[in-house]
C-alpha cells in the first residue's frame, strides 16, 4: 500500500525488510487484523517514507545491507518528528548483547524470526495502544497548558485592567459629587464625559472578555450565512463613529455595497468593531481609518474576501508586531489620547477568524500608520 493510498484513522505500520517476501507475508497478516500497512525494503528507503508518512509503528529488520537495522533506529530516533514512533525489532539474532543493542538503538522490543502471528499481533497491539495512550496524555498535558495560559492572562486582566476603570469612575464621580455646587456647567460636563468614557471603556473590556471566556470554552455558537459584508462594516462605523468624531477622525468605509461574504455575523462584527477601536485608539488627531475589502483568488485557485483596516496612525514597532496575536504574551500600550487597552481584542480577532478558516496578520510601520488584514474563505 502507498503512503497517498492511506486516507482512515486504523493504525499505520510500516514493515522495513530487504527480502520481498517476508514484506508481503507481514502485510498481508496486519491488513488481515485491519491494520493499514507501508513496506520499504532498506532503511534509506524507510527514511524516504518517513519524510511524508509517520506510522504508529514500525517493524525494522535488523540484518540488511548498506544501512542496518540498529543505525536506522538511531536515524529515526535522533529526528524530533520522528523518535516518538515506537521500532520493533525483527530479529534471528537471539544472544542477549544483540538484543541490548537493539534497546540501546530505541527500540521498545523485539520478534524473532521466524515469528509466531500470535506474538506478533499481540506485542504490535500493545506497543500501539501505549503509544495512543502517550498521545492523548500529550494533547491533555497541552490543552491544560493553553487553558492555565488562559487563565493567567484572564486573571490578570481582572486584577489590573478592569481596576483601572473602575478606578476613573469612582475617582471623577466622587470629585463631581463632593464639588458640584463648585463647578461651572463647563467642568461639570467634563467630568461626566470622563465618567462616561471610563464606563464604555469598561463595557467594552467585559464584553471581550466574556466573549474570549466563552470561546475559550468552545460554547460560543459558529453559524456562517450569507451576508452582505458592507451592510455590517456600515453598521460597525456608525457604532464608532462618536469615539472617532471625539477625536476628529474620519471613518471610510469603501467596501462596495454588493460585496457578501459566508460569515458568522457575531463574530465578524466582533473582529471588526475591534479592529476599528484599536484604529482609532493609535490614530492621532484628524486621521483618517479606511476599511476596505476585495474577492481574492489565491495561486491554489482558493478564492476568499480579504478584508482591510487602514490607519495613518502611531504604527507598531517591528518587535511588538509578532506579539499581537499570542495569548501569553498580550500586548498592551497606550493610545494617542493615553487610551487604555489590554491586547485581549486581537487575540479575539485571530480566534474568531481562524474559526472562518481564515487568516489574519498586520503590516505596519511606525509613525506611518498600520493595516490590519484578515481573509475569509469563500464555501
Amino acid at each position: 500500500m502507498k503512503p497517498s493510498d492511506i486516507k482512515d484513522s486504523r493504525p499505520l505500520i510500516l514493515i522495513v525488510d530487504d527480502e520481498q517476501k517476508n514484506l508481503q507475508v507481514l502485510g498481508t497478516i496486519l491488513m488481515d487484523h485491519k491494520y493499514n500497512v507501508v513496506g520499504a525494503n532498506s532503511g534509506k528507503n524507510a527514511l524516504k517514507v518517513l519524510k511524508h508518512t509517520i506510522p504508529d509503528l514500525m517493524l525494522l529488520d535488523i540484518m540488511m545491507p548498506d544501512m542496518n537495522g540498529y543505525e536506522t533506529c538511531m536515524h529515526i530516533k535522533s529526528d524530533e518528528k520522528l523518535k516518538e514512533i515506537p521500532v520493533i525489532f525483527l530479529t534471528a539474532k537471539v544472544e542477549p548483547e544483540d538484543i541490548i543493542k537493539g534497546f540501546d538503538a530505541g527500540g521498545v522490543d523485539y520478534i524473532t524470526k521466524p515469528f509466531n502471528h500470535a506474538e506478533l499481533l499481540a506485542r504490535i497491539s500493545t506497543h500501539i495502544e501505549l503509544k495512543q495512550s502517550r498521545d492523548a496524555l500529550k494533547k491533555t498535558e497541552h490543552k491544560l497548558q493553553i487553558s492555565n495560559t488562559s487563565k493567567d492572562k484572564f486573571f490578570t486582566i481582572i486584577a489590573h485592567d478592569l481596576k483601572s476603570p473602575f478606578n476613573a469612575i469612582l475617582n471623577f464621580s466622587e470629585l463631581l459629587l463632593t464639588n458640584f455646587d463648585k463647578f461651572n456647567v463647563e467642568k461639570q460636563k467634563e467630568l461626566i464625559g470622563f465618567i462616561h468614557q471610563s464606563g464604555l471603556n469598561t463595557y467594552k473590556l467585559l464584553e471581550n472578555l466574556l466573549l474570549w471566556s466563552s470561546s475559550q470554552r468552545g460554547i460560543i455558537d459558529f453559524n456562517p450565512k450569507l451576508k452582505n459584508l458592507y451592510t455590517i462594516s456600515k453598521e460597525t462605523v456608525e457604532f464608532l463613529n462618536h469615539t472617532a468624531v471625539a477625536k476628529t477622525i474620519t471613518l471610510k468605509n469603501e467596501i462596495s455595497e454588493e460585496l457578501y461574504v459566508m460569515a458568522d455575523k457575531e463574530m465578524l462584527v466582533t473582529i471588526l468593531r475591534n479592529l476599528l477601536s484599536n484604529a482609532i485608539k493609535f490614530t492621532p488627531k484628524g486621521g483618517i481609518i479606511t476599511i476596505n475589502a476585495y474577492k481574492i483568488t489565491n495561486e491554489n485557485n482558493h478564492n476568499y474576501t480579504e478584508i482591510s483596516v487602514n490607519d495613518n496612525g502611531v504604527g507598531i514597532p517591528k518587535e511588538k508586531q509578532s506579539q499581537l496575536f499570542k495569548t501569553a504574551e498580550g500586548v498592551s500600550t497606550k493610545g494617542t489620547e493615553d487610551e487604555g487597552g489590554t491586547g485581549l481584542g486581537l487575540i479575539l480577532c485571530k480566534e474568531f477568524v481562524e474559526k472562518h478558516g481564515g487568516k489574519i496578520k498586520v503590516e505596519s510601520e511606525e509613525n506611518k500608520g498600520s493595516t490590519f488584514i484578515f481573509s475569509i474563505p469563500d464555501n
